[in-house]
């Protein structure tokens, strides 16, 4: 392509390669850049799941080791993933995090 066909494109639709976003930055910087779906989900349920790991990491590196109970001794962690809809593709992760309201010794 010419620099006069690229310099018209509007739409840039792709995924989240490197390359390909080397490529779009340098040839069609005016262009509006349009990400799938997927690649942001994935990437969002990743940061989710190391966020949720480094969490759960932390809480039992804080919590003195108890005698009966939850063997970390300090929380239960729950991960619920909800299969993708039909209509929106998106498979979507909750995190839940809880202490117990009163120390089990």
């Amino acid at each position: 392509m010419g620099k006069d066909v690229i310099s018209k494109i509007v739409f840039v639709c792709s995924d989240m390669w490197e390359p390909y976003l080397k490529l779009i930055r340098e040839n069609c910087s005016e262009a509006l850049h349009i990400l799938d779906r997927f690649h942001i989900v994935a990437n969002m349920n990743k940061a989710l799941d190391n966020v949720r790991a480094e969490e759960t990491s932390r809480m039992r590196r804080e919590a003195a080791p108890r005698s009966s109970g939850n063997p970390a001794g300090c929380c239960s962690v729950a991960v619920r993933t909800l299969a993708p809809t039909s209509t929106s593709g998106c498979a979507i992760s909750f995190v839940t995090i809880s202490r117990p309201s009163t120390p089990t010794f």
